[in-house]
């Protein structure tokens, strides 16, 4: 068994392979984290963004199961710990709760409204961003929304991301509560 893993080893670095671990997991040579995970960004008083929690409840749940991260982002200066968590919990929200008072995901993103998502790999210094823009199409513009949800470009994106796709798409710009910057 060991030289059967030696072997593995050894090809690996001969071959330039990136680690033994499934695609969504690898870690490049240059150290580069290549894991995909999911972001977005809410804020407890955006109505926009609360009426998106049941799917984005659902969509942390189904990203959770495929070991995709998820951050649930929260940009507003003022927020507490436990104001952000009671929100998560209270919507339904599934995912890491992450205060970003200083904006550094906001910039790192280019993130503008809540909600708006993204699927990405790396860290916050130099994130790869394969999809950025709305949940769904539940609201067509500000005031405007639909009885139901009939596009869901989050979880597209997300499915394509399980399915191995790299490839950067943007999404419809998202509809929601401007960060304040």
């Amino acid at each position: 068994m060991a030289s059967k893993r030696l072997v593995l080893v050894w090809l690996c670095l001969t071959a330039s392979c990136q680690s033994l671990k499934p695609a969504h997991q690898m870690q490049a040579r240059d150290g580069f984290d290549s894991k995909i995970r999911c972001a977005v960004f809410l804020s407890p008083d955006c109505p926009i963004a609360n009426a998106m929690a049941p799917s984005l409840g659902r969509l942390g749940q189904y990203a959770q199961q495929h070991d995709i991260e998820t951050l649930l982002i929260y940009p507003r200066k003022g927020l507490t710990t436990r104001q952000v968590s009671n929100h998560a919990q209270s919507y339904g929200l599934v995912g890491h709760v992450v205060l970003d008072p200083d904006h550094r995901w906001v910039n790192s993103l280019d993130a503008t409204v809540t909600p708006e998502a993204f699927v990405f790999s790396g860290g916050i210094e130099n994130p790869n961003v394969l999809y950025q823009g709305r949940i769904n199409d539940l609201y067509r513009g500000v005031g405007n929304r639909q009885e139901q949800a009939r596009n869901h470009d989050f979880r597209n994106a997300i499915e394509r991301s399980i399915a191995g796709n790299r490839e950067s798409v943007s999404g419809p710009p998202a509809v929601g509560c401007t960060i304040e910057r």
